[in-house]
């Protein structure tokens, strides 16, 4: 053992014997391979130490340079030491053909070093690659005493384990240059002329070809998106889609997407999609398999140039009161709530724009402009009907207006203008004001009554100033009529005053204005709801009720509409004014029970109206607080 080890040391020591330095071409290997498939070309350097860069290698059109590695051998002879390095680029054939890389050069410590021409064949009938199985050790490699060597071991192991990279490597490249013939992604829409404004349902098409499904291609992820673009407003909707498999030659995945186009002009719209397709080997590729039995193979692929050309919208014929709503609409009656009020009470006006377009740009209809009303600027909600895509649907506006004088006949007109694209017109719609009966506001009048005669001449007037009446010696500041008479003067001006700073609040105070309405209306639900007491009316009871917490909860809140308001807001809303559990239980009864009563068979014999009377009195007394 120490003879070894004295031998090892000594050709550590001793000077290591240079062989000729050269470079040489191993060629391909294989040199026949089909389409699609790769191969290795090999340079051998012989006592050098290096890399080479592979885009300097001249490799002809159709071969394409897909990875690199290196392997480097150790060899002794008559007590001289040598090395070679391999360096092997994988080169990936993506047509038929033979091909050759000319001889080329490379210069190395200012000497140059010529590479012999290589050539490979590619054909679609070469035979079918199978990697070789690569022992982790070469039994039959054995060291310069006669021992396997370890370093040997070390490097088969750490080739084979690039070998596994490289193949992975290969296999992915092969099965993306086959997804991108077979799958694509457009944009299909319903109609060619689009203006400027006008909302579009149109659809985002992912296909891919049937015979990737027939290869073991499954469609395990796909995500779409929208380049931005300052030419379009586009929603895109993920979780609207459609797979179709009955088409002969492709499978389709379709998403809902909404255009709207901001300008005029023609313009590309741009989406990709990323995703990721599983592929189950078939039995006859089994044992080229670098891994396992399934790949993933992820992609993405985008929406080739398709240009789209956006109309304006035409100046001739276009409405003054024209705000922007491209579609198709209709105009709903006015409604007025309430229809009998005084001079100075306001009201709330209500009207439904209907129908398919750009609901988003839709804005209030016009009021007829009158010095009989004072209005202001109306609330919107909107009521989706097109599965949350927003092009189909209600949008309903509420005008608070005040009537300045008595005796108005009806609510102001109603205007709306919005383009056709189908007509390639302006249409406008009317709504005629909705009939008010409008009363003279209440005017404090005081009347002054005096016990003496009537007044005929200044003289006379003086003598009821200063000569004494027959009781003895008062005069008018001691008469009781007269401080009467003041008092209500002064009663008269608080009213008056008092009036007029309500009737100011009410005109410049929207919200306050929406509370009286709410409260007025509370007041008559609850007399409906008695007078269906006394009726034993158990439906008109419950359905009076209801609106009479509607209109309370309102009063309470400055955003919501008494009509809109739902059980879950009404009970958020008694929850903060301090209503106990109890009461907003009884609350959920006025809500449920009508319909439970006409859909659902409830036995309206159960309800007990007069317990329920007096819980409805309670909580509209604590939320008018």
């Amino acid at each position: 053992m120490k003879k070894y080890i004295s031998y090892i040391l000594a050709l550590v020591i001793s000077t290591v014997g240079v062989f000729a330095q050269q470079i040489k071409s191993g060629g391909f290997s294989p040199d026949t391979i089909r389409p699609s498939e790769t191969t290795k070309y090999i340079i051998i350097l012989e006592e050098l130490n290096g890399s080479i860069d592979a885009s300097a290698i001249p490799m002809p059109d159709g071969l394409q340079i897909v990875g690199t590695s290196r392997s480097q051998k150790f060899s002794m002879v008559n007590g001289k030491t040598s090395n070679q390095t391999e360096l092997i680029f994988i080169v990936r054939a993506s047509k038929e053909g033979e091909f050759t890389v000319p001889e080329w050069s490379i210069e190395y410590d200012s000497k140059k070093f010529p590479i012999k021409p290589a050539k490979l064949k590619v054909d679609k009938n070469a035979p079918i690659q199978t990697p070789a199985r690569q022992s982790m050790l070469d039994d039959d490699e054995e060291d310069i005493f006669g021992f396997p060597s370890i370093f040997q071991r070390m490097r088969n192991s750490q080739a084979a384990q690039m070998r596994r990279i490289q193949q992975a490597q290969e296999r992915q490249q092969q099965e993306l240059g086959k997804l991108s013939d077979h799958i694509s992604l457009k944009i299909e829409t319903p109609k060619e002329k689009i203006y400027v404004g006008e909302a579009i349902p149109a659809k985002l098409v992912f296909s891919y070809s049937k015979t990737l499904a027939s290869e073991g291609f499954k469609l395990a992820r796909l995500l779409p998106q929208v380049n931005k673009s300052d030419a379009f407003d586009c929603t895109l909707f993920e979780d609207k889609f459609t797979t179709k498999t009955d088409e002969k030659d492709k499978i389709t995945v379709s998403y809902d997407i909404l255009l709207t186009p901001l300008k005029a002009g023609s313009y590309n719209l741009d989406f990709n999609a990323k995703g990721i397709f599983l592929q189950e080997y078939r039995l006859d590729s089994f044992f080229s398999m670098p891994f396992g039995g399934t790949n993933q193979v992820p992609f993405e692929t985008s929406t080739e140039d398709q240009k789209l050309t956006i109309f304006p919208l035409p100046e001739e014929n276009k409405p003054a009161n024209f705000s922007g709503a491209v579609g198709k609409f209709s105009l709903s009656g006015i409604q007025v709530s309430p229809d009998s009020l005084t001079e100075g009470e306001p009201c709330i006006v209500s009207v439904d724009v209907v129908g398919m377009g750009n609901f988003a740009r839709v804005n209030a209809p016009e009021l007829e402009k009158s010095t009989n009303w004072k209005t202001y600027r109306p609330k919107s909600s909107f009521s989706d009907e097109s599965n949350g895509m927003g092009y189909v649907g209600i949008k309903n506006f509420k005008y608070t207006i005040v009537p300045t004088k008595a005796d108005i006949p009806k609510t102001p007109t109603l205007t709306f203008s919005y383009f056709d694209p189908e007509k390639n017109a302006y249409e406008t719609l009317f709504a005629e004001g909705a009939s008010v009966s409008v009363a003279p506001s209440g005017k404090p009048k005081a009347k002054i009554e005096t016990t003496s005669t009537e007044k005929k001449s200044e003289p006379n007037f003086e003598k009821i100033i200063t000569t004494k009446d027959a009781g003895g010696n008062a005069n008018l500041f001691a008469l009781p009529e007269f401080w009467l008479v003041q008092i209500l003067i002064l009663v008269a001006v608080v009213a008056f005053v008092a009036m007029r700073l309500k009737k100011l609040k009410i005109e410049n105070d929207p919200a306050y204005a929406k509370k009286l309405i709410a409260l007025k209306a509370v007041d008559k639900h609850l007399k409906q709801a008695q007078k269906a007491v006394s009726q034993n009316d158990v439906e008109t009871f419950l359905d009076s009720a209801r609106k009479a917490i509607q209109n309370a909860v309102a009063s309470n809140s400055e955003t919501c509409e008494s009509e809109a308001i739902l059980l879950n807001q009404a009970q958020e809303i008694m929850i903060e004014s301090g209503i106990s559990p109890e009461d907003i239980e009884t609350v959920a009864v006025f809500f449920t029970a009508v319909d439970a009563i006409n859909y659902g068979g409830f036995d309206k014999s159960s309800i007990d109206i007069n317990k329920l009377s007096n819980a409805l009195k309670r909580i509209c007394k604590k939320l008018k607080k």
